[in-house]
């Protein structure tokens, strides 16, 4: 009977030891989860804030907004990225923070940074189509 219930005890105790660890597996499966959503969020919150006006808002525009908002501008069509340039600093949509005018190189890297918000093809630059 002591032999029965040793075996039992162990069976009981690795069984507490395997649910906990899938239970730990699940949470951290859950948290990994949680943070792929948030930067989800941000990303389609970012974008809708870049698509969603027809007119540029009070505040100071990011300068993907500004992209986005020259862009879909002009009806979406392929734009060259040097056109965003001149656009943004004549429009003064955007500065830096020194408040000289945007450069294209950081055209260029904020359109690399944004790829799911921008779709480039050469020097021409369009919004993703959202579904």
């Amino acid at each position: 009977m002591t032999d029965s219930l040793a075996t039992n005890l162990d069976e009981a105790s690795r069984l507490i030891s395997d649910t906990l660890a899938a239970a730990i597996a699940e949470l951290d499966a859950l948290e990994q989860r949680k943070i792929e959503l948030i930067a989800l969020i941000q990303r389609t919150e970012t974008m809708k804030r870049a698509i969603g006006s027809d007119q540029p808002t009070g505040r100071q525009m990011t300068l993907h907004e500004a992209l986005a908002f020259l862009i879909k501008e002009s009806g979406n069509r392929w734009v060259a990225i040097k056109e965003l340039g001149e656009a943004v600093n004549t429009r003064h949509l955007y500065h830096k923070r020194d408040g000289g005018p945007v450069e294209l190189n950081q055209i260029h890297a904020r359109i690399n940074n944004y790829e799911y918000l921008f779709e480039k093809k050469g020097p021409r630059v369009r919004l993703r189509r959202v579904p």
